[in-house]
């Protein structure tokens, strides 16, 4: 398995767990991590941990946005013949070592146990970005996009595709690009269903914890959003003894 993600301004300590804990499950695989307005400190700290670090420059397009195209070229670059891993860095936890995760074409975990429709938070944002696609997804689960893996083919024509639809986002504003956006999530879901008919089969492999109800009798090998919970590592350390 390959590792992809991004940072833009993080310090050492944002960024320690996730390093920290993918480096305690054993991962020997290779590790990208694009930059953009990184120190010295923390590129240092990366490499040191076996990263590749691979600088580029947002040009003035937010970085939940840019980082699918950084991805992209990474990928077109590379002769991958492994499962990718698309993640963010801040608040993923890694507690089993992604290596042992199942082959699949394309995974990404639900956003929530329930279809877009009640989903309050993404059912306006969806509605307010592309209300012209909102119909063809209500009813199915809302995607999470900070974490997903599968093999090249997809994960590249996923990361391509959502880029190019982010900017057909009513609410992409080209002359304000420093404000937020979810013009990536809310584009991924489109392309994943629309263009690249994702059929969803959920599995223990990543929880996306703010909306996702977490049963703890269920061993996930990614925790993503580990810090909405709280006492999350408390709660964790009741199975092990190897946490961080």
């Amino acid at each position: 398995m390959v590792i992809l993600s991004s940072l833009f301004s993080y310090d050492e300590s944002t960024i320690n767990t996730f390093v920290k804990s993918l480096n305690q499950t054993g991962f020997a695989g290779k590790k990208f991590m694009v930059t953009y307005d990184s120190t010295k400190k923390v590129k240092e700290f990366l490499a040191n941990n076996g990263w590749i670090v691979v600088e580029s420059d947002l040009n003035n397009i937010p970085i939940v946005c840019k980082r699918f195209d950084d991805f992209s070229k990474i990928i077109e670059k590379s002769n991958f013949d492994e499962q990718i891993l698309i993640t963010d860095c801040r608040d993923v936890y890694f507690y089993i070592n992604p290596e042992n995760i199942q082959n699949k074409d394309l995974y990404i975990a639900p956003d929530g146990l329930y279809p877009l429709k009640d989903h309050i938070w993404a059912s306006k944002e969806m509605k307010n970005h592309y209300p012209r696609d909102y119909s063809s997804l209500e009813e199915k689960f809302h995607l999470c996009a900070g974490v997903f893996y599968g093999n090249k083919d997809k994960v590249l024509e996923l990361c391509k595709k959502t880029y190019e639809y982010i900017f057909k986002s009513k609410l992409y504003d080209k002359n304000n690009t420093k404000k937020e956006t979810v013009a990536d999530q809310m584009a991924l879901n489109i392309v994943a269903y629309n263009n690249l008919n994702y059929k969803l089969d959920i599995n223990n492999t990543v929880i996306n914890m703010t909306e996702t109800f977490w049963d703890e009798t269920i061993t996930y090998f990614i925790y993503h959003q580990y810090d909405r919970v709280g006492n999350f590592l408390n709660k964790l350390s009741e199975k092990t003894n190897k946490l961080i």
